[in-house]
């Protein structure tokens, strides 16, 4: 996260971390959250769903307005976030003008069959 925060100000760039759900305060049934039958939200289509929820709302949260070139958003990520960042500009290419993948195992897609 050093190359965020030393690259964001060279480009007039502002950094925004996301939360996944189930982590941190994030727990869409609250203390209930981890029983068995409430994880079925935990999935990477849901964590991308929100990714892209954000993503698409940016414009109200920080007044970025017009067209997406507005305000373009870039991902960053690595590992599981690396994973996400990749997986999202497959997905989604509309909302995202690119992102960096670090450490990333992408070859492994949800749904497709394929195993490690």
């Amino acid at each position: 996260t050093g190359l965020l925060f030393e690259l964001a100000p060279k480009l007039g760039a502002m950094v925004v971390f996301l939360e996944h759900r189930y982590y941190g305060t994030s727990l869409p049934f609250g203390q209930s959250s981890y029983h068995l039958q409430n994880l079925y939200l935990l999935t990477i289509e849901q964590a991308l769903g929100d990714m892209a929820l954000f993503i698409s709302s940016k414009g109200s949260v920080f007044g970025c307005t017009g067209t997406y070139t507005a305000c373009p958003v870039v991902l960053f990520g690595g590992s599981y976030g690396g994973m996400l960042s990749a997986w999202f500009q497959v997905k989604y290419p509309h909302l995202a003008a690119g992102a960096i993948a670090a450490s990333a195992p992408v070859d492994i897609y949800p749904k497709e069959g394929k195993s490690s």
